[in-house]
């Protein structure tokens, strides 16, 4: 506050630790000259009048109640003499006399002091109003760990200033934008952005989380290596994998690709075949698990039921069929159908037989692929897959 070329003056400053009540370690007492012929100025901590007071850190609002004393009527003006404030802290003057609010960082403010003031006329405000941000996360990918993203942006009107930090300290400075901003090429970790609205003492302070990529793992385990067509081919898989949101399947033998989490499969002709599983995670990271299976045919590695034994299996029309057979020595034969699934359909048991025609599927209906399984004494097998 000054007149006539006289000014006098209260300080403000802001640290961690500092608060709104009179502390020794922050605040001095406002020693008082001549008093009673000269004007002063102090700010108000709880009762007490102090040249100097710190206060909490910024961006705090607070309210400080100021005392300026004249010992004669006369005109002063207010003035702020030194500031580094950040641009989106507003201090105001409220001068409860008058009700009068003035913004004291842009304006200055003239009043006239009376000889009978001993109140505190003044409060100071030193605030920000907080500013609702949107922002999204980009999560880095598995082949790229550094192309994480974080964007940015204050509501309303704009324009903001945007400051970016990490760990290692401010990252990048934007100023004066009417849109979005962003930082990119990001690994995983903590960042934070400070925006303020210029002009306006809007602020807000976000903190991010940049997730490292889940990347998943293929594991699987089958019940068997090998299996044969008279066990209708099937294998059953179990899925062991971790952190996989999706997973498909290639049987290795055309079948097409799968999408089940723990599949059983029937291979219908023999061959070593290729299981590959194909896991991926939320953030499309994969992995690949490979197993060989071996599906062995029954039928060429099973010795003749006599040298002069025959055994055909004939069409006669769609999903009926004969099987006939002529053998050297009579023999117990067992006859089975079978589905996919190695369930029986069918059994029978001819005692003694030498030559016989059997029909297949004449008194009842066969449905898709089945397979007609021939055992004879001693264990001798012999398969045929009849397809309606």
């Amino acid at each position: 506050m000054n007149t006539n070329n006289f000014n006098d003056e209260t300080v403000f400053y802001f640290e961690q630790g500092g608060t709104t009540s009179f502390q020794s370690d922050f605040d001095a007492y406002k020693l008082l000259y001549n008093t009673g012929t000269l004007p002063y100025i102090g700010s108000m901590s709880d009762s007490i009048l102090t040249s100097i007071s710190g206060l909490p850190e910024l961006p705090t609002n607070l309210s400080i109640l100021v005392k300026a004393i004249t010992p004669a009527t006369k005109s002063f003006t207010f003035s702020v003499d030194k500031t580094d404030f950040n641009e989106n802290v507003c201090v105001t003057l409220f001068d409860s006399f008058t009700g009068i609010s003035t913004n004291i960082l842009i304006c200055d403010y003239v009043c006239t002091l009376y000889d009978t003031t001993t109140m505190a006329r003044f409060k100071i405000n030193f605030f920000t109003t907080g500013l609702n941000i949107t922002s999204f996360i980009k999560r880095p990918g598995c082949m790229f760990p550094a192309s994480g993203m974080i964007t940015a942006q204050g509501t309303g009107s704009g324009p903001w200033n945007y400051e970016w930090k990490n760990d290692d300290g401010i990252m990048k400075i934007s100023l004066n934008k009417n849109e979005a901003d962003s930082i990119e090429n990001l690994t995983s970790g903590t960042y934070s952005v400070n925006i303020s609205s210029v002009g306006q003492c809007q602020y807000s302070s976000n903190s991010f989380s940049v997730p490292v990529a889940a990347a998943p793992t293929a594991s699987f385990s089958s019940n068997a290596l090998v299996t044969t067509l008279s066990n209708a081919g099937r294998i059953d898989f179990t899925n062991e994998s971790e952190n996989a949101q999706f997973s498909s399947w290639d049987f290795g033998d055309n079948s097409g690709t799968w999408f089940i989490p723990s599949p059983s499969h029937n291979y219908l002709s023999a061959g070593v075949y290729t299981v590959t599983l194909i896991t991926e995670s939320v953030d499309h990271c994969k992995a690949t698990a490979q197993q060989v299976i071996n599906v062995v045919d029954d039928v060429t590695g099973i010795t003749s039921f006599g040298k002069n034994s025959e055994m055909r299996l004939c069409n006669l029309s769609e999903g009926r069929y004969e099987l006939r057979f002529l053998l050297s020595e009579p023999a117990t034969i067992e006859i089975e159908i079978l589905n996919l699934e190695g369930k029986q359909i069918k059994t029978d048991l001819l005692k003694e037989a030498s030559s016989f025609n059997y029909p297949v599927g004449h008194d009842f209906t066969l449905q898709g692929i089945t397979f007609l399984k021939v055992t004879a004494g001693g264990g001798t097998q012999k398969t045929f897959k009849l397809i309606k």
